[in-house]
């Protein structure tokens, strides 16, 4: 995972197979602090995680991953964004190996980016939609196990639904999810939570407690009943992966001191605590998860 101190600095955790961290040496480089990550993925589908960045003057730009962690900025992409466009989302929309970047406009116009092989987007004329601004993207993922990254929506009014990609890297709406939920229950992250191929939500509602919603093979979700614990208030996710490698995505935590530690999935869908892990990291460290 990814490191930035207030500062600036760019450092990173390279993940053990017992689900602990080993800082990487090679990466510790100070980038202006008018730039911010926006997004990671694969964006060329070499097989590692590539990095986004935004200025405040809106360019954009990507970090290719190379094998030993470090990163090489991408010298064919150098794109001004106006600044009413926002990254609301990635993920591979259409299939193709590489991660896609989802904007969306302040005019509540949505569009997204198409993955090239060297790094690059291409922008999809496929899609171009108005969506109004009482509906937010508070998730993506691979809802229905297909292959494509879909895309969770949440009214003002709590109500949720979703859309699901197609091949050209568009999206149709699931009429089999509109589903209402208390405003004070709100989506904190999305992965494979029980391994089984299909995307889950994570729920934390205002008084700390955390549940999970399982992924059916339609698009639709099922409430995970073997998963309602509560957490402090001064502990928040800050990032969501597969840290130990056994095909479920896991959660790390941090609380209000920078104590760092993790959840483990199991196949229930439920987690349970990592004892090889727990770090203090000074409160100017930040994991850059944007969508976390």
């Amino acid at each position: 995972m990814i490191w930035r101190n207030d500062d600036g600095t760019v450092t990173e955790w390279i993940g053990q197979p017992d689900g602990t961290f080993g800082a990487n040496s090679n990466v510790m480089t100070q980038v202006p602090t008018d730039w911010h990550i926006v997004g990671t993925g694969d964006f060329n589908g070499d097989g590692r995680v590539d990095v986004l960045w935004r200025s405040d003057s809106g360019v954009v730009t990507d970090w290719l991953a190379n094998s030993d962690g470090t990163f090489s900025g991408n010298m064919n992409l150098s794109v001004q964004v106006p600044a009413d466009w926002h990254v609301v989302g990635t993920g591979d929309f259409n299939g193709d190996g590489r991660i896609d970047v989802l904007w969306r406009n302040d005019s509540g116009t949505v569009t997204d980016w198409i993955a090239n092989a060297d790094g690059t987007f291409s922008g999809n004329s496929n899609l171009m939609t108005q969506v109004s601004s009482d509906w937010h993207v508070v998730g993506t993922g691979d809802f229905n196990g297909d292959g494509h990254t879909d895309v969770l929506w949440q009214n003002n009014d709590g109500l949720v639904t979703e859309w699901l990609a197609t091949a050209d890297g568009n999206f149709t709406g699931n009429a089999s999810v509109l589903t209402q939920v208390p405003n004070s229950w709100h989506v904190i992250g999305t992965g494979d939570f029980n391994g089984d191929g299909i995307d889950d939500i994570l729920w934390r509602n205002d008084q700390g407690t955390v549940t999970d919603w399982i992924g059916n093979g339609d698009g639709t979700f099922t409430g995970n009943a073997n998963l309602m614990t509560q957490v402090p208030g001064d502990w928040h996710v800050v990032a969501t992966g597969d840290f130990n490698a056994d095909g479920r995505v896991d959660l790390l935590w941090q609380n209000g001191t920078g104590l760092v530690t993790e959840w483990f999935a199991q196949s229930d869908g439920t987690f349970v605590g990592n004892a090889n892990l727990s770090t203090q990291v000074p409160t100017s460290w930040h994991v850059q998860d944007p969508f976390s």
